[in-house]
């Protein structure tokens, strides 16, 4: 009986510390996605993920991954009330162009899929922080997505 006791307290807390949290400490007062394509030949491609919070997000929270579409990336804070994460993917990359005798090395991918720790819809996010020293995850839901941006192939030129 002791040892199913020890047994339940060890295990309570341990399934607690990675439960999906249903409110943020910091109120979220936007999220979407845009993916975006460079201009140039080569220049890359991906999908950039962006948290707008309606207050700054206080020191003793530390934003770290957002899970997404079966991928995973990292998030940096832009500026007190916005943070972002990047998703490259392997469009608009550039190859060995260069005319050359020796046969062409295929590209490694760089996109890896990756399972997110919760089962998340197309709409949905996972957000993996850290809240005094405690791993977290909040899901995000009714992710909007924004239109495209194609940036331009060159810089314009001024007469």
């Amino acid at each position: 009986m002791k040892t199913l006791y020890l047994f339940i307290l060890t295990i309570i807390p341990l399934t607690c510390s990675n439960k999906l949290q249903t409110k943020f400490p910091v109120a979220i007062e936007d999220v979407y996605y845009q993916g975006w394509v460079a201009g140039v030949r080569g220049g890359g491609a991906g999908t950039s993920f962006v948290i707008q919070f309606k207050n700054e997000i206080p020191k003793s929270l530390k934003l770290e991954n957002i899970y997404f579409r079966n991928r995973k990336a990292a998030i940096q804070i832009t500026n007190g009330k916005t943070a972002m994460a990047n998703f490259v993917s392997d469009a608009n990359r550039m190859e060995n162009e260069m005319v050359t005798d020796e046969p062409k090395q295929p590209v490694k991918s760089i996109e890896v899929e990756v399972k997110p720790p919760y089962k998340i819809r197309e709409d949905e996010a996972v957000l993996e922080y850290t809240e005094n020293n405690k791993k977290k995850f909040y899901k995000i839901t009714k992710i909007k997505e924004r239109e495209m941006i194609a940036y331009p192939s060159a810089r314009p030129q001024f007469n």
